[in-house]
């Protein structure tokens, strides 16, 4: 029901990349759900895959949410959709430190993968 909703919304030109007060998007909302499909509609819609929250937040990608809290499937969907692996947020960290330093192997794994380690 939630994903229909939103191709709905997507399909009637709403602005996917609408930002709240943290400067957060819906994508940076669908990576914080495990296993969010909600997330490959946004990067199919064409939302922007880096955008970071504001420094009050942690400065922070839907990769770096994703990673953080170790949802696998989201990291991978992010990465397929061209996520950048070299931002860091507003604390100097990469999604990958963020996943190791939360011992999500899944996550850390996927992310070490896609930069050919």
């Amino acid at each position: 029901m939630l994903l229909a909703s939103l191709q709905e919304l997507i399909a009637s030109v709403v602005a996917v990349d609408a930002r709240d007060h943290c400067n957060r998007s819906a994508l940076h909302a669908a990576a914080l759900a495990e296993r969010s499909r909600c997330l490959a509609a946004l990067c199919a819609a064409g939302a922007e895959i880096d955008a970071k929250s504001d420094a009050a937040t942690g400065g922070k990608t839907a990769l770096h949410i994703a990673a953080e809290r170790g949802h696998f499937e989201n990291v991978k969907t992010l990465l397929t959709a061209g996520a950048s692996l070299s931002i860091l947020d507003a604390h100097g960290n990469t999604a990958l430190a963020l996943a190791e330093r939360n011992s999500w192997r899944h996550a850390a794994h996927a992310l070490r993968e896609a930069r050919g380690e």
